[in-house]
């Protein structure tokens, strides 16, 4: 079957558009060690209001503040975690599409 010029220009233009959006997909992935930078700000932080505050963190009150502060870095973790999951799953799906193209 012979292709006509507008079938390659029309293909041409496939091959641009989904190269443009897996290269926008690939600058949403996840750095290195995002993980380990997360929670070094998380440390900080606490470390920050332990020196400013000048409280006992082990007390009662201020352990249950800190548990709680825990649990949202933790769940905000899972979150972004499950976006980058998506993203990883949207660039398959990108390569599986380009791949059956062809």
């Amino acid at each position: 079957m012979n292709q006509t010029p507008i079938d390659n220009i029309a293909e041409s233009n496939e091959i641009k558009r989904i190269n443009l959006l897996r290269a926008n997909l690939d600058t949403l992935r996840p750095k290195s060690y995002s993980w380990l930078i997360q929670w070094g700000i998380f440390g900080a932080t606490i470390a920050a209001i332990v020196y400013i505050a000048e409280f006992d963190l082990l007390a009662e009150q201020n352990f249950v503040w800190f548990l709680l502060l825990l649990v949202t870095v933790c769940f905000n973790r899972c979150e972004d975690y499950l976006a980058h999951k998506r993203i990883d799953l949207l660039i398959k799906l990108l390569d599986k599409r380009a791949f059956d193209k062809q």
